[in-house]
């Protein structure tokens, strides 16, 4: 049974990879306009091209592997840094409507895989991903 990308059951294996690495085997169409919807894969071939599982007739993908493990790399990366400076800048992501940049100093970040918890000197918290460009830290000035 072919499933599409985000429903293979592989709690080390994120989406992007596989639409990346992988060949869907057939595809999903809307019903009213007919426009495709979503690529369906092969959940035991692509297990196979990252080398999860062995597969007659299907090698792992040397590149594919090495993907996943730069992936689990980033993932289990865990950092703490202490009386920093943070900029970001807030709006709504689905716009582009940056509007708001801010800069806090003296702040406390926690850096677990793609995530970054910021504790800022008043307590409050915040969490924000780090690959979005919109996420920067400095080592903050003394006084």
């Amino acid at each position: 049974m072919n499933v599409r990308a985000e429903d293979i059951k592989h709690k080390q294996l994120p989406v992007y990879l596989i639409e990346h690495f992988c060949t869907p085997v057939d595809f999903e169409r809307n019903p009213i306009t007919g426009n495709v919807k979503a690529d369906l894969f092969d959940p035991e071939r692509v297990l196979a091209t990252f080398g999860l599982i062995e597969l007659p007739g299907v090698e792992a993908d040397p590149k594919a592997v090495r993907g996943l493990q730069a992936h689990l790399r980033v993932a289990d990366h865990h950092e703490v840094r202490e009386d920093c400076c943070v900029e970001w800048v807030e709006g709504k992501r689905k716009y582009n409507d940056f509007r708001d940049f801010r800069i806090e100093y003296g702040c406390r970040a926690e850096i677990k895989g793609y995530w970054t918890t910021i504790t800022f000197p008043n307590g409050t918290k915040k969490r924000m991903r780090n690959d979005t460009g919109r996420l920067h830290l400095y080592k903050s000035p003394t006084k």
